[in-house]
């Protein structure tokens, strides 16, 4: 058993392409310059695992997400105002509410029909006092809570 473990990790230092998988070690590392990865170049930045789909639309290329996904907002801390991200496969009812470290609703910034895609949601905490607070983003199959800080 040890072996065949042995084998897939050795294999999966280079890039091997079997039953339609294809592993490769240099995901997540960072490259300066330029470099070729299969039939690929990739410029200076990081290497990432792309699990969307592109598609052309009147000459302009779209990504669709495979999956639903809530990114932590940025900047983080924030003072006054921060970007949240999320991601659809498909369209869907997105509900983004915030609440306090109590649990209570602070705002809601969500609340309606988004298309499938990529979507930043803008949330300006001029209202708010400092400290911790939660972002929930709700959909029929999805649920999912991040934590963000104001600083005054």
């Amino acid at each position: 058993m040890k072996k065949i473990y042995i084998l897939v990790f050795i294999m999966s230092i280079f890039s091997l392409n079997c039953y339609g998988f294809t592993f490769r070690s240099s995901i997540g590392q960072s490259v300066i310059g330029e470099t070729s990865l299969g039939e690929d170049t990739v410029k200076s930045g990081v290497i990432y695992l792309d699990n969307s789909e592109s598609k052309s639309k009147n000459g302009v290329t779209e990504n669709i997400p495979y999956e639903f996904g809530l990114e932590q907002n940025y900047p983080n801390p924030f003072n006054p105002t921060t970007t949240i991200q999320f991601s659809l496969p498909e369209d869907q009812f997105v509900s983004l509410k915030v609440y306090n470290v109590l649990g209570a609703e602070v705002v809601e910034l969500a609340g309606k029909d988004f298309t499938k895609g990529v979507h930043k949601v803008n949330f300006n905490a001029n209202k708010c006092v400092s400290g911790l607070y939660f972002y929930r983003m709700q959909t029929k199959g999805f649920s999912n809570i991040k934590k963000m800080m104001i600083v005054k």
